[in-house]
């Protein structure tokens, strides 16, 4: 199920990210905080542009481990959708 823009808000209740989540040995940006947050790995969209199945880690979206999208290869068969 996909939801546009004006269908999503943000949480009045509950933070997102928690501080005690973070780990604090470790020094990172808000960008990278944020792609590890992300379901899609981050600003922009990965595409494999794969020809086969995308049963190895030769695809760029299984090596990410993440799901291939429509702009990955549009109508070819894929194992990792």
């Amino acid at each position: 199920c996909y939801y546009s823009f004006h269908q999503i808000s943000k949480a009045t209740e509950t933070p997102t990210i928690l501080v005690e989540n973070v780990d604090q040995g470790i020094k990172k940006s808000l960008r990278e905080v944020v792609k590890l947050q992300s379901i899609t790995g981050g600003q922009g969209m990965l595409k494999c542009s794969c020809k086969g199945g995308c049963a190895t880690s030769r695809c760029k979206c299984k090596q990410a481990k993440i799901l291939c999208n429509s702009r990955c290869h549009n109508s070819a068969t894929c194992r990792n959708k």
